[in-house]
């Protein structure tokens, strides 16, 4: 594999992995919203258990089990915010809208308020902020992400200094007239440096080679020069 084909494979990777993140984040913060301004509105409506006259009981008990209800839905749309990032609200909520319904049958709307005046409260205190928590969960996937395609890089770029390093050697060999070094290739070299290493060693072959013709004629017009002067 070429030097820049790895770096694009593993930049194009660092990428699509990130649209994936961002994309699955954006469509989970907008559910994750909206079940925080359910449990907003609940515990507004709890505020309003203490303001005597402004609503009647069973106006609020129906208000809770509405607005109980319709943070469930909103919590089915996505089972991976349900599942990691609300765990639990889910069988809260069905806890609580069964009591609520036999409260009301049992021991009528007074009953009902108290409790779930209670529950609600719990699960407000226990699971609001999930919008908050999902986006710190999202920074760090980032993060690691970063982490990862840095430690990749330096790694790729650790390879490519290392096989230029046997390069370098064989260069500094023709500055020693160390004509004829060749340098070895490695089946796991990049194509660009393995292309330069072959281009190398049949310079340093040929270099080899004109060194050993130039030695041989100036042998040869030594030896002749020996023969006249005898």
């Amino acid at each position: 594999m070429s030097y820049r084909s790895l770096l694009f494979l593993v930049t194009g990777g660092f990428a699509i992995l990130t649209i994936v993140v961002v994309s699955l984040y954006a469509g989970l913060l907008s559910v994750a919203f909206e079940a925080d301004m359910e449990m907003n509105l609940l515990s507004e409506l709890s505020n309003s258990v203490f303001k005597p006259g402004e609503l009647s009981v069973e106006t609020i008990v129906t208000r809770y089990e509405s607005s109980l209800k319709r943070l469930q839905r909103t919590l089915k749309r996505s089972a991976i915010l349900k599942n990691l990032f609300a765990r639990g609200l889910d069988e809260n909520i069905d806890e609580t809208l069964a009591q609520l319904k036999a409260a009301v049958v049992n021991d009528g709307y007074d009953r009902a308020l108290e409790y779930v005046f209670v529950q609600v409260q719990g699960i407000t205190n226990t699971h609001f902020g999930i919008q908050w928590r999902l986006t710190l969960a999202f920074l760090s996937v980032i993060v690691v992400l970063l982490i990862a395609y840095t430690a990749s890089i330096y790694h790729v770029s650790g390879r490519f200094k290392k096989q230029l390093s046997k390069l370098l050697l064989g260069i500094k060999a023709l500055e020693n007239h160390e004509y004829g070094y060749l340098v070895s290739v490695d089946k796991n070299d990049f194509i660009e440096i393995r292309t330069l290493i072959e281009s190398f060693n049949l310079l340093s072959t040929a270099i080899k080679n004109a060194d050993s013709i130039l030695f041989g004629v100036l042998k040869q017009m030594v030896e002749g020069e020996e023969k006249r002067d005898r």
